[in-house]
């Protein structure tokens, strides 16, 4: 490779919004960084002084998944890719998941020289998606309580009135809504229900 190709592989690397970190292929020695480029630095918390010399296990805490580790260590031995989530600790002691790979760098004779390894802090994701589906359920039984309310109130018989209708706009509160955005979606809700013949259950659209 040459000079400038180099050059253009430790910029790129440098430069990656992805985490990046390179560490020597000893084991026996814990598999020492030797470079990370700043979106590592910046995620974990260290500086590459306080990186360098080091291994990555000082990133594994409490939460930190044993069966992901055992893999991980698996793949290192073999010289195989490895890719895996789990939780990481910070140099604050605060913690974020992480889902990353790590391939083998071999040199030109085909050695084993280096594990490259990039990173990525899927925190954010996971909580939206745990958000998610706890939305997702809370609306699921939330329509489960109202269509059951519907179907006992339209089952009544008034000895007076006769038969009584109930209508149901249903709307769940999206993280970040406002509570005036989420009565305005039951409200319309209502109306369509209304507007439909009576006796409807109908669910606002998604707010947020």
């Amino acid at each position: 490779m040459s000079t400038t190709h180099l050059q253009l592989f430790q910029s790129a690397v440098m430069q990656s919004w992805n985490a990046i970190v390179i560490t020597g292929a000893d084991l026996a020695a814990g598999g020492r960084v030797e470079i990370a480029n700043p979106a590592f630095c910046t995620m974990t918390g260290y500086s590459l002084d306080e990186l360098r010399g080091r291994t990555l296990k000082m990133l594994q805490g409490p939460d930190t998944d044993p069966a992901v580790i055992d893999h991980l260590r698996a793949c290192l031995r073999e010289a195989r890719f490895f890719e895996g989530t789990t939780t990481n600790y910070r140099k604050d002691g605060s913690s974020y998941i992480v889902r990353w790979n790590i391939s083998p760098v071999r040199d030109e004779d085909g050695v084993l020289t280096h594990f490259i390894s990039v990173q990525q802090d899927i925190s954010e994701y996971v909580r939206t998606e745990r958000e998610n589906r706890l939305l997702a359920r809370a609306q699921a039984a939330a329509i489960d309580l109202a269509e059951r309310i519907r179907m006992r109130v339209a089952a009544y018989r008034d000895a007076e009135i006769g038969k009584v209708t109930l209508s149901l706009g249903l709307a769940t509160l999206s993280p970040a809504e406002l509570t005036d955005e989420l009565l305005a979606r039951a409200d319309a809700a209502l109306y369509q229900a209304k507007r439909g013949g009576r006796d409807r259950l109908c669910v606002a659209e998604p707010g947020g």
